[in-house]
């Protein structure tokens, strides 16, 4: 179980989930959901520029004031898709992200960027960060606990499922 923070908020991640809708490949379509687990997680700090946290427990999202300047987390998540067969169409894709705990008593703004390279777990830092797209998938998140955040992000899967090589 991992926990992430953001403005200065706690979530708790269990495990980044992402659904996915397929059709059946009968003639009368039926849809299946697919239910994925991040298959890495991590999250980076501005701050810490050299610093890995793949082994933390809590991935923490946040901009925040440190010492005077602005500081930023970053969460990472990966999903492997390769269980969906290559002839599956992908409906629809949402990663959902659990509210456990939060510091922050308004909504706030939360995006979900497209990975554009390669990174490890237990390897990436700061420093070391992937290129990631400039817009991102927007979504306001109240300070709702205990539930589920989610982000339709199909757009994001459809890509990965027909260009694997661009799943980071």
């Amino acid at each position: 179980m991992k926990k992430f923070l953001f403005l200065p908020a706690m979530f708790i991640l269990l495990g980044g989930l992402l659904l996915i809708q397929l059709p059946s490949g009968q003639s009368s379509p039926v849809q299946e959901t697919v239910h994925l687990r991040a298959d890495m997680d991590t999250y980076i700090q501005s701050w810490s520029g050299e610093t890995n946290f793949g082994d933390e427990d809590y991935l923490n999202l946040s901009l925040i004031d440190v010492g005077g300047s602005l500081g930023a987390e970053f969460i990472l998540l990966h999903f492997d898709l390769s269980s969906i067969p290559a002839e599956a169409e992908i409906d629809s894709a949402t990663l959902e992200l659990y509210l456990v705990e939060t510091s922050w008593a308004e909504t706030v703004g939360v995006s979900a960027y497209y990975v554009n390279d390669p990174w490890s777990e237990y390897e990436v830092t700061w420093a070391n960060m992937p290129a990631h797209e400039l817009i991102g998938i927007y979504r306001e998140v109240d300070s709702t606990v205990d539930e589920y955040k989610s982000w339709d992000i199909s757009s994001y899967a459809r890509n990965w499922h027909s260009h694997p090589a661009s799943n980071n």
